[in-house]
């Protein structure tokens, strides 16, 4: 989720409003952070933030790099260094919400997908991690309810199927479960296919 989200919004922007040198450091991290090398990249972002302290895509693509280690907290920190600059950022609510996941705090799962679509209400990744992190709570209708939206948006999405049909299932609709664990197995998901084969047979 946080991958696609940052390539999407960030990767692809340019650094032509950055006065130079921030700027230059900025784009060789971008270069690097696409090869994948996380942390030479980390250091650019950091010598760009050193000269403009209010570069919110240095702080996000730094928290991403962050992710590709690992260093859920690291990243945070750096999630929480651009959303005090801009709190509107609904996309790196999101991202923040991943690295809680990772955590295992789900409550601040739930109040960075909650606060993410309160600025955007169609953020489909918002309702699927918060839906999962309903899940681990075992507050399954809660959890059917955001993996609904996630569906809605993303009919394809067999992660959300995935996990409405554990939902469903876990909350007693054994037949809706396996109808969902079906889809997301027809969507490609082997998950899908082995709840299908461990419960539904």
């Amino acid at each position: 989720m946080r991958f696609l989200i940052s390539l999407l919004l960030f990767l692809g922007l340019t650094a032509h409003a950055q006065k130079q040198p921030a700027a230059f450091y900025f784009k060789q991290g971008m270069e690097l952070q696409k090869k994948e090398q996380f942390k030479d990249a980390i250091e650019k972002y950091k010598l760009a933030i050193s000269i403009n302290k209010n570069y919110i895509e240095a702080y996000v693509n730094k928290g991403i790099c962050e992710d590709g280690l690992s260093q859920w907290i690291n990243a945070i920190a750096s999630y929480n260094a651009a959303l005090k600059i801009n709190p509107k950022l609904a996309e790196v609510y999101c991202l923040r919400a991943a690295d809680k996941y990772e955590l295992e705090d789900l409550d601040g799962v739930i109040l960075d997908c909650t606060l993410a679509l309160d600025i955007n209400p169609e953020l489909h990744d918002a309702y699927l991690s918060r839906g999962n992190a309903y899940y681990q709570k075992k507050e399954f209708p809660k959890a059917i309810t955001d993996y609904n939206r996630a569906i809605d948006a993303d009919a394809k999405d067999a992660q959300a199927y995935m996990g409405r049909g554990s939902a469903y299932y876990f909350n007693g609709n054994i037949k809706a479960g396996c109808a969902d664990w079906q889809t997301a197995a027809n969507l490609g998901l082997k998950d899908g296919a082995e709840m299908v084969e461990k419960h539904c047979r």
